[in-house]
C-alpha cells in the first residue's frame, strides 16, 4: 500500500510539472514547443551552412546576413536531409536589410539541391513561389503578387510558414494567406535552405518545422 501511494504521489508531482511547464511555455508564446520537428537558431553556423565563396555572409548574435549579387540568385542548404510526416508545418523569420527591394529572398524546400520549391518575397511587399526542376528554373508556381502583410524595406521581421498539406502548399507571410500552389516533389525526405537574389542583404533568424498545425 505505502509503495502504491508513494507512485501515486509522483505520478502528481510529474502531472504538476508538466502543467507548470506548459504554463510557461504558453506564456512565452510556445506552447507547441513539443511538437516541433526542427529548430534551427542560426547560433554561431553549428550546422555548417555557409557553403559560398563570398565573404559577405556570416553569423553574429544568432542571426545570419546572407546577400546576393546583381542578377545571380545565391542558395544555402543545410547539409542534412529531414525526414518529416505527410502534413507539416514551415516557419521562417526574416528581415530586409538593404539593396535592392524588387529580387526575392525567402525560404525554400525540396527533394534535392537540384529539385525544390522556394516561396518568397521582396523588400517592397510582394510575394512569389518559385520552382526549380533538374537544378533548371521553372515557370512559377504563383507569380508575383501584391502582400500587404509584408513589413516593407526591413521596418520589422516578417514570418513566413509554408504548410504542407498532402499535394499542396498553403502560403502565409505574417499569418496572412498568399496563396495555395501544388507540391509536386514526390520527396520521401526533404532539404531546406535559404535563397536571396539580387543585390541585397538579408537576415534571417529562424527556421521552424512542427507538426501540422503546431504553429
Amino acid at each position: 500500500m505505502t509503495e502504491k501511494l508513494s507512485a501515486l504521489a509522483v505520478d502528481d508531482d510529474r502531472r504538476e510539472v508538466r502543467k507548470q511547464a506548459a504554463a510557461l511555455l504558453a506564456r512565452l508564446g510556445i506552447d507547441a514547443f513539443r511538437n516541433i520537428l526542427f529548430l534551427e537558431n542560426f547560433e554561431l553556423n553549428k550546422r555548417s551552412w555557409i557553403n559560398s565563396r563570398r565573404n559577405y555572409d556570416f553569423f553574429y548574435n544568432d542571426e545570419f546576413l546572407f546577400g546576393a549579387e546583381a542578377g545571380q540568385c545565391e542558395d544555402q542548404f543545410m547539409k542534412s536531409p529531414l525526414y518529416l510526416p505527410r502534413n507539416f508545418d514551415l516557419e521562417m523569420v526574416s528581415t530586409w536589410k538593404s539593396g535592392s527591394s524588387s529580387d526575392a529572398y525567402g525560404v525554400l524546400i525540396g527533394r534535392d539541391e537540384s529539385n525544390f520549391d522556394t516561396f518568397g518575397m521582396s523588400g517592397a511587399g510582394q510575394a512569389i513561389v518559385r520552382t526549380t526542376r533538374d537544378a533548371e528554373t521553372a515557370p512559377d508556381l504563383l507569380a508575383w503578387t501584391n502582400a500587404p502583410a509584408i513589413h516593407q524595406n526591413g521596418t520589422a521581421s516578417n514570418r513566413v510558414r509554408v504548410e504542407a498539406r498532402g499535394d499542396k502548399w498553403n502560403y502565409y507571410v505574417n499569418d496572412a494567406f498568399v496563396g495555395t500552389v501544388a507540391n509536386t516533389l514526390n520527396a520521401s525526405s526533404y532539404i531546406v535552405g535559404l535563397r536571396v537574389c539580387g543585390d541585397q542583404m538579408v537576415v534571417f533568424d529562424q527556421l521552424k518545422m512542427s507538426g501540422a498545425g503546431m504553429n
